[in-house]
């Protein structure tokens, strides 16, 4: 299995009263970055992430299935972006692998990486990024940009590190 990796950051946690901030899609060693510069390039990206993730026959996410991916095919829907919907042959989604074969405190993926010895470097949370995001639209400061990306970049290197630790679990032989 050779999968893509997806993370998304956004304004809201649904996508009718939000929108999207970031998509981060690995690719092999490759990241594709796609960040929504102002409200109105946003079916700009979008279009541009669906043709990306339609390339991806195999897709790695946390909690993508609930998450991610419903809030991308729900923004490109309001945004007019035609055919949205990318189908896998793969999804494995680790938030549901997770709550299968773990039992932690916490489903949160930092929480799990953390618990499993992998380590994490999270300089922002989820929840800060609407704000940041809003801050970046009203001054364009760049070092906000960036710290948006690095923030869904290292989220991608979590889950891809997280993956790795599953997946003999995930997909057992025979």
């Amino acid at each position: 299995m050779n999968p893509c990796f997806l993370d998304i950051e956004t304004t809201s946690l649904y996508a009718d009263t939000g929108m999207l901030v970031c998509a981060v899609v690995r690719k092999g060693k490759r990241d594709l970055t796609f960040f929504v510069d102002s409200p109105a390039k946003e079916k700009q990206v979008l279009r541009r992430l669906a043709r990306h993730l339609s390339t991806c026959t195999q897709l790695v996410t946390f909690n993508g299935k609930s998450f991610d991916i419903p809030f991308v095919v729900s923004r490109s829907l309001i945004v007019g972006v035609v055919n949205p919907i990318v189908n896998f042959e793969i999804h494995v989604d680790l938030y549901e692998e997770s709550k299968k074969l773990l039992r932690f405190d916490s489903n949160n993926m930092a929480h799990i990486a953390r618990t499993l010895g992998i380590e994490t470097q999270r300089d922002i949370a989820g929840n800060d990024v609407p704000g940041l995001y809003l801050r970046y639209l009203a001054s364009g400061d760049n070092s906000i940009r960036a710290s948006l990306i690095d923030h869904c970049t290292r989220d991608v290197d979590t889950l891809q590190k997280l993956f790795e630790k599953l997946r003999p679990m995930i997909f057992t032989e025979g």
